[in-house]
């Protein structure tokens, strides 16, 4: 049964205790969509949380923030329903960076599109921070960003091929146009938080790489596993929620984001604490809570 939810005491004006964002994602046959959705709701409300959590017959995805503790019993009830689905957390300073729960289904936990057949998610090759810099010198391996181009704007690795994609949707017909699996075999991918490189990764073997690399936690999980002096990432890595940009230890950055589109802003951007910022594009479309839904915190 779902119930309303009420805002945790945290997101009024003064935070009493530290909050933390929580990321995570699982891809397993989900049987029941309806119940799941009613238990994960329930157990995210129960622990004060706010965020998105999306479930489709193909999984979980999911951004929430919340309390320590009130994350902890989120994680331990998740695991029971969804099995072993690790939480990747990153500070939230000023305690805000959602307006509410939402959880919701969806067709897709991350919006790829149909495909032939089932998506082959066995085979996935992850790699962590240090072998990831080794591709990033490798010239023999492409080392594509499968996020969108506002994304890429404001924060990318040095060397990394630009989609130019306006959405994930649109990254498949890009490999096409783009990437040949008998001359390019191996090819590196990365992007915010691993959810779109492992569906990106199982496609394209599907399609005849051999070898997809991923880069293990996304450009979070590196962010979080490097220091200033060390980072080979440049700029800030744009997030899916009031924070907006994160730098290295996952600290937010000095991103803004347009107040129409959500789209992410240049730092020189001059702005006064009652002035609208908005994107200076000739086409600017309106999206709902930064497109959480389509695209993904993770």
């Amino acid at each position: 049964m779902r119930f309303p939810n009420p805002r945790p005491a945290w997101a009024g004006a003064d935070v009493a205790e530290p909050i933390w964002v929580a990321t995570g994602y699982r891809f397993f046959p989900v049987a029941e969509c309806e119940t799941l959705r009613d238990a994960v709701e329930n157990l995210a409300a129960k622990a004060g949380l706010l965020g998105t959590v999306l479930i489709a017959e193909e999984g979980i995805n999911f951004s929430v923030a919340g309390a320590a503790q009130g994350l902890d019993a989120f994680e331990s009830g998740l695991t029971e329903l969804c099995g072993r689905l690790p939480l990747l957390r990153s500070p939230a300073p000023d305690g805000r960076p959602f307006r509410r729960l939402r959880v919701r289904l969806r067709p897709e936990i991350v919006a790829l599109g149909p495909s032939e057949g089932p998506l082959d998610f066995a085979r996935a090759s992850r790699v962590d921070a240090d072998a990831w810099e080794q591709l990033l010198d490798d010239a023999a391996v492409p080392v594509i960003d499968v996020r969108n181009r506002y994304e890429v704007a404001v924060g990318r690795f040095d060397g990394a091929l630009d989609p130019g994609t306006d959405s994930f949707r649109e990254f498949p017909k890009w490999v096409e146009a783009n990437l040949d699996p008998q001359t390019t075999p191996e090819v590196a991918i990365y992007c915010t938080g691993g959810i779109r490189c492992t569906k990106a990764a199982a496609w394209m073997r599907g399609r005849g790489f051999n070898q997809v690399h991923e880069l293990a936690g996304g450009i979070l999980g590196y962010l979080a596993a490097r220091s200033e002096a060390l980072s080979r990432w440049r700029g800030e890595c744009f997030v899916f929620d009031d924070r907006v940009g994160l730098g290295v230890g996952l600290e937010p950055g000095e991103l803004v984001a347009c107040r129409v589109c959500g789209d992410p802003l240049a730092s020189e951007v001059v702005r006064g604490p009652d002035t609208p910022v908005s994107c200076s594009r000739s086409h600017c479309p309106a999206r709902d809570d930064h497109a959480l839904d389509e695209e993904q915190p993770a």
